[in-house]
């Protein structure tokens, strides 16, 4: 676990990544001509890798969630530790493939309910000194999908209350971590050019309590450097 010093506690950080395995993920990415599920999967290992290797960043916990409409809680690293862990650098990617058991539709909103839940459960477990720093990092490819789920906005509301009682126990020293929220854009389409992708944007943008949590590319490397930057800030 990465250790700092805030005050008296110590502060341990998790990053919880939720995948978009929905069916357009087979479509390839612009820049590499890959399939897009296949360039996240080489991204995710990418991302092990230099968790392992980046001494500024060693050792933090990282989850990884799949999504589509057929299920949420495909986790495929719990408590992850990539120094301790077999699956560090054998580059075997079908273990990160998000299509992989996948391929249906992009339900954000039931995504995102998976991730907060997995991050509460994992702050409420603090004990001691620790302060846990969770933040839940949703990647998807074009707009929430069936309609019939929610998008995700009650769900940025139940995070943003539960940072607030958090932070009304920091005078008792009841104060175990808080969530934070940011979404990806795995776009391949400028603003404006595809009315799917568009839809999404305007979606992840608002998801985060953050507006500057959001980042967007068209390729899947540049995804996994945005994490690095800031899985600790």
């Amino acid at each position: 676990m990465d250790e700092r010093q805030e005050g008296a506690g110590i502060s341990l950080y998790h990053a919880f990544l939720l995948l978009d395995g929905s069916g357009s993920m087979t479509e390839p990415e612009r820049n590499s001509g890959k399939a897009k599920h296949i360039a996240v999967a080489e991204m995710v290992q990418n991302l092990i890798n230099e968790l392992y290797d980046n001494p500024s960043i060693a050792n933090t916990q990282l989850t990884i969630v799949c999504y589509d409409s057929s299920s949420v809680d495909d986790i495929r690293l719990s408590d992850y530790d990539v120094k301790s862990n077999m699956h560090y650098n054998q580059n075997n990617i079908d273990l990160w493939d998000p299509n992989r058991n996948h391929g249906g539709a992009t339900p954000i909103g039931r995504a995102l309910a998976s991730g907060h839940k997995l991050a509460e459960q994992w702050i409420s477990a603090a004990q001691g000194m620790e302060v846990r720093r969770a933040v839940i990092y949703l990647l998807s490819d074009g707009g929430n999908y069936p309609d019939t789920e929610p998008n995700g906005m009650s769900e940025r509301q139940k995070i943003k209350d539960f940072n607030t009682q958090q932070e009304a126990l920091r005078e008792q020293g009841g104060f175990k971590g808080r969530i934070r929220t940011a979404t990806l854009g795995y776009y391949q389409f400028p603003q404006g050019a595809n009315s799917e992708e568009d839809n999404g944007r305007d979606l992840l943008k608002n998801l985060p309590d953050n507006p500057n949590a959001y980042f967007e590319s068209a390729t899947a490397s540049d995804l996994a450097d945005y994490i690095v930057r800031t899985i600790t800030r």
